[in-house]
């Protein structure tokens, strides 16, 4: 992503990226960043079953659509 251009690292994160929802807490002076992405990839996992088969054969475990962080602006 780095080697991309702005409008290229900005189609990238289209791509994967439905919806970013930010909420600020006045109490706590912090910010929270939902992430909605159009896959599953949030805490997918990918694991080798038997590699002795060709093709080789693998378990794909489904990760969540959402990811919340919160932001602490620091001074």
């Amino acid at each position: 992503m780095d080697k991309l251009t702005r409008e290229q690292r900005s189609e990238e994160i289209r791509r994967y990226v439905k919806k970013i929802l930010v909420t600020f807490n006045e109490e706590s002076r912090t910010h929270t960043l939902k992430l909605r992405l159009k896959l599953p990839l949030v805490g997918d996992d990918f694991e080798w079953t038997d590699k002795k088969q060709s093709p080789y054969k693998y378990k794909i475990s489904e990760g969540s659509y959402e990811k919340e962080t919160e932001y602490t602006k620091q001074v």
